[in-house]
């Protein structure tokens, strides 16, 4: 049953909102970790599409029609902010777009956005499908000796590498496997604040910190010498980090300090590579599972492309193709078994 949208200027109607009750936090944290995607399922199929989620005087809600999605992020957004989860998330992605609220939002928001003009997003296909074909290439050797390899991680690989050509535009050279390591560990220390209540200030060296710590360090240097060879170079290399460089305040005229930048530039790697790398591996299973699903997909990219590279143009003419990942649902129903090994829910 779906439950209607919540009207904004009924403070007395969301509070009625169901919704399962914790006595603590812990107890919360400990059952999304169990098993985080069959909690989300249970309480949509049991509560609806707005759920409340309580625990001592404090309440959460879920929202998971596109309904109230769109009220919320679209079309009422200054009316919300976006919560302690984000607000723990800073000490990874420092005021990037993901996590600011408010002026400073706004004020990169703007500066980011000529960097997503369509023009700049065409040019960048062709680096998408070279990194895929590599990676098809690669996966030939395990496919021509019948050896079994691990999705997951192969679309983590895949999706970092374009993400980093995307927003550098150009190898890391000797950097490329500290970049690797300072990443995941960046990830990790970014679940591990989501997955605890109480996170101790990242000064305190608890064994969390101390990896955070590290990996944090390692973005810094890192992504801090690129920061500082693109301003030495005028150049338009259509990356992302270079628009970023010289893009100008329209009122005043001033540019991002390295700190803004070295926050967008982690804020771009961890949203645009996990998020997208966990989507793609959940796709691979699906499709695994809805054998009919799998043949309807192969029978239009056949239709479409033959066996022609893929551009931004033939986007249009993929409409199954592209429920894959950003629209399953239209594609697959609710599978009877769920997936094991990496491939997790995420907040």
């Amino acid at each position: 049953m779906t439950t209607p949208l919540v009207d904004a200027e009924s403070p007395a109607a969301i509070r009625e909102a169901p919704g399962p009750h914790f006595a603590t936090p812990f107890g919360f944290l400990a059952t999304m970790r169990r098993d985080p995607l069959r909690f989300l399922q249970d309480c949509r199929r049991t509560y609806g599409d707005v759920v409340q989620i309580r625990f001592f005087r404090w309440r959460s809600f879920l929202f998971a029609h596109p309904r109230e999605i769109r009220h919320i992020l679209q079309e009422n957004h200054r009316n919300y902010w976006k919560g302690i989860v984000f607000a723990k998330l800073k000490r990874v992605g420092g005021e990037g777009l993901v996590f600011s609220d408010g002026d400073l939002w706004r004020r990169q928001r703007q500066l980011a956005q000529p960097a997503f003009h369509r023009d700049r997003i065409v040019a960048m296909a062709r680096m998408m499908t070279d990194a895929t074909a590599a990676t098809l290439d690669r996966w030939q050797a395990h496919a021509s000796a019948r050896q079994p390899f691990d999705v997951a991680s192969e679309m983590s690989r895949l999706t970092l590498e374009i993400v980093a050509r995307a927003l550098f535009g150009t190898s890391l050279g000797e950097d490329e496997d500290e970049f690797r390591r300072a990443v995941s560990g960046g990830l990790a220390y970014a679940n591990h604040l989501v997955n605890h209540f109480f996170a101790l200030p990242l000064a305190i060296p608890t064994p969390a910190n101390r990896r955070g710590r590290r990996a944090i360090a390692s973005l810094d240097r890192i992504v801090g010498k690129l920061i500082a060879e693109r301003r030495r170079d005028v150049r338009d290399r259509g990356d992302l980090l270079g628009m970023l460089v010289h893009a100008r305040d329209a009122e005043t005229h001033e540019t991002m300090t390295d700190r803004q930048l070295r926050d967008e530039a982690v804020t771009f790697l961890v949203a645009g590579h996990e998020t997208t790398a966990v989507a793609l591996s959940w796709t691979w299973h699906l499709l695994a599972l809805h054998p009919d699903a799998e043949r309807r997909l192969h029978a239009e990219v056949d239709e479409v492309l033959g066996r022609r590279v893929p551009t931004v143009a033939d986007l249009g003419s993929l409409p199954y193709t592209r429920m894959g990942s950003s629209k399953s649902r239209c594609a697959f129903s609710r599978p009877s078994g769920r997936p094991t090994g990496r491939p997790t829910a995420t907040t």
